[in-house]
């Protein structure tokens, strides 16, 4: 899932359905790390940029307020 379609399928849920964590597949993760990456302010210290990113209770990565999970396959 892209990125838009993620906020697409968020912004369509109520207050009352939305979330604090959400599973997601590893494409749709990395689509959305990738979004928050380039479109964060770096900070360059020490010849290093640092992005100020979120991460929720569980490690994983806020979106719109969500903490996205890297769902796991089981086999």
């Amino acid at each position: 899932m892209t990125v838009e379609e993620l906020r697409f399928k968020i912004n369509g849920m109520s207050l009352k359905e939305l979330p604090e964590t959400m599973k997601v597949d590893a494409e749709t993760y990395g689509n959305v790390c990738q979004y928050l990456f380039k479109n964060s302010q770096a900070i360059p210290m020490n010849g290093v940029l640092f992005v100020d990113l979120a991460v929720g209770k569980n490690r994983g990565v806020m979106f719109k307020g969500i903490e996205l999970l890297l769902e796991t396959k089981k086999e």
